[in-house]
């Protein structure tokens, strides 16, 4: 009887050996992935590991005895019988709050958190798929940046925020063992507070708003009246500004059922981002919504590239604000040169509409460009309500930092919204 090796039994049953063998082995179907898998492995030079080997030996001595003695092969003393030394693998399992510079590379370009968390194991499909689905977080939630894309082999890192940590115990609390306590103390504190949410998560209960900021509060108290039926859907509209995470929906559903479709729509939003299809809705359809939902003032971000453009945009949005906000609440921050037939027009438009008037903290409505944001806006204290682009290009300047610190922006350009196609997070109405 020949004495072999365990991988050259492997590849003589695979059909991977020199010597044809005749006749073939018959592989059980449920073996057949593991075994050939594993066959293939060994015949590109790889090690088994001490798993693999035990696996494989228990297999092939358990089912396949018979047929490596009719072809004359001493399966019992092969099994133990190594071409490679075993390879064995750090199977260790954790999950740890460590520093972010242990990981930082120039791919980052300079970003370096101060603490990450840390889940460390071996391969292992069930593992890595709730690694995803903690990545991918809720719907509402911003996508990860690239630093907790990568991997770094078995280790994956993710931001250290209490989210994404009762996010990741809930799923390996019981899986893992080895955590650090901290991460559990959060973890339980979490718990605590989803259990008793009435007690801790800010919202308003019952027309009641709790555990909330009272300077931000009164604010809007003033501004909408205390909370009720009618004006529900304001405060509702306004949650994540307000930092409000809770409310009766059935409440909710009753407040805003008086209202336009496409208002019910926007406070259906997913995201602060809403591009708005100009063949679905009218230009005074979405201003009227705008109007419902108090969201005066407005920053009206209109196209500067060209000076043709610039002036049709504000012809088009002047026109239909004109009747509905007085020009002296009207600031447009932006002048053309004299020296073109396009930037005399505009010029003389905004003159002869009275709306080239200083920016004041009562301004109603701000136009300016998407080129830059104009000084008399950055010096001031003023604060929109919304944002309305009336453009479908974004420079990545200023003005893009400007419209994303408001908790709601409009984007109006029709269905081939730039938002759309290339920018994470932003909804399509």
């Amino acid at each position: 009887m020949l004495i072999t090796t365990i991988e050259d039994c492997l590849e003589t049953m695979a059909g991977l050996s020199q010597t044809p063998v005749t006749p073939s082995f018959i592989i059980l179907d449920r073996d057949k992935q593991i075994l050939i898998d594993i066959a293939k492995k060994v015949f590109k030079g790889s090690a088994l590991t001490d798993r693999q080997h035990e696996t494989v030996k228990k297999i092939l001595i358990s089912r396949y005895k018979t047929q490596f003695k009719n072809r004359k092969i001493d399966l019992e003393n092969s099994v133990n019988n190594l071409r490679q030394p075993i390879r064995y693998i750090d199977r260790s399992e954790y999950i740890k709050i460590e520093n972010g510079e242990k990981y930082n590379e120039p791919l980052w370009a300079g970003y370096v958190p101060k603490k990450v968390i840390v889940i460390r194991f071996p391969f292992n499909m069930t593992y890595s798929k709730l690694i995803q689905e903690v990545k991918r977080g809720d719907i509402n939630d911003e996508p990860l940046g690239r630093f907790y894309v990568q991997r770094f082999k078995d280790k994956h890192i993710l931001p250290y925020t209490e989210k994404t940590v009762y996010s990741l115990l809930s799923k390996f609390k019981k899986r893992i063992k080895d955590i650090d306590q901290e991460l559990l103390n959060i973890y339980d504190d979490c718990e605590k507070i989803i259990k008793n949410k009435k007690d801790y998560v800010p919202g308003i209960y019952n027309y009641e708003i709790k555990h909330s900021s009272d300077s931000v509060i009164n604010f809007y108290k003033d501004f909408f009246g205390e909370p009720a039926k009618e004006n529900l859907y304001l405060y509702f509209d306004r949650k994540e500004k307000l930092g409000l995470r809770h409310f009766d929906m059935d409440q909710v559903k009753l407040s805003l059922s008086s209202l336009s479709n496409l208002t019910q729509k926007i406070l259906n939003r997913k995201y602060s981002r809403i591009n708005l299809d100009l063949e679905k809705w009218p230009l005074n359809q979405i201003v009227e919504s705008i109007l419902e939902l108090k969201r005066i003032p407005l920053l009206i971000v209109i196209p500067g590239t060209k000076e043709k453009d610039s002036l049709e945009g504000i012809s088009k949005m002047h026109k239909i604000f004109k009747n509905l906000i007085p020009s002296e609440d009207i600031s447009v921050l932006v002048r053309m040169k004299n020296s073109t037939k396009d930037g005399k027009d505009f010029n003389n438009y905004i003159k002869e509409q009275k709306i080239n008037n200083s920016l004041a903290e009562n301004t109603k409505i701000v136009y300016i460009t998407n080129k830059k944001v104009p000084k008399p806006l950055l010096m001031s204290t003023w604060d929109p309500e919304a944002v309305l682009i009336c453009d479908n290009t974004r420079n990545y300047t200023k003005v893009d930092q400007l419209v994303s610190s408001v908790d709601v922006q409009f984007q109006i350009n029709g269905h081939d919204s730039f938002w759309n196609q290339m920018h994470f997070g932003s909804d399509t109405i």
